[in-house]
């Protein structure tokens, strides 16, 4: 005779405590993800902030005016957001030299967020590049590409003027995956005799 033991579940109360258990684990989980992904978009603000005080210096060095003590507040774009920047010029306490502090904030963020990046640069007061080189220098990415275009046309220009050369000549140079066939090489010349030189 077999014995029948009953089957025995969960009991309900077993399955709340199981449930908050879960509960509280998923509220951690999330709340270290959104922590994560909080640190994260922080720390690609500061990097623009960064990148925007450090352009600011570069600009003032390669200005067109020379640079001169004061305060002044912009605004610039990069990385798809509108940048805060606050820009003071003051003695470096070294002669010819003025020190730029550029401290950087999102615009539009709050006040108790504070400055996301701070940078430091030197300049001299002899002038910037544009002044010393009398160049008005152009640092746009178009002009960048007209002028790369310019040297290309006149590396093109130069080696059709040059003679000798054959434009429309096949290229001598091997096709990939080949070896280029080697060119003969000059004879060795006649080593002199010593007994001879006597």
């Amino acid at each position: 005779m077999t014995s029948h033991r009953p089957h025995r579940g969960f009991t309900l109360l077993e399955v709340l405590v199981a449930l908050v258990i879960v509960a509280f684990g998923m509220g951690a989980l999330m709340a270290t993800l959104t922590s994560a992904a909080t640190s994260v978009e922080r720390l690609r603000d500061k990097s623009f902030a960064e990148w925007v005080a450090l352009n600011r210096i570069s600009e003032v060095r390669l200005g067109r005016a020379a640079a001169t003590k004061g305060k002044t507040n912009g605004e610039s774009e990069m990385g798809g957001r509108r940048w805060r920047w606050t820009q003071e010029i003051d003695d470096a306490n070294f002669p010819g030299m003025l020190r730029i502090d550029v401290r950087v904030s999102r615009l539009g963020a709050e006040e108790d967020e504070g400055d996301l990046a701070a940078a430091q640069g030197f300049v001299g007061t002899g002038g910037t590049l544009s002044r010393n080189t009398g160049y008005d220098v152009d640092w746009t990415m178009d002009t960048v590409n007209a002028s790369f275009a310019q040297q290309q046309q006149q590396q093109q220009q130069q080696q059709q003027q040059q003679p000798g050369t054959n434009p429309g000549a096949p290229s001598t140079t091997p096709a990939p995956g080949t070896t280029p066939e080697p060119s003969p090489s000059p004879a060795p010349a006649p080593l002199a005799n010593p007994e001879s030189a006597q």
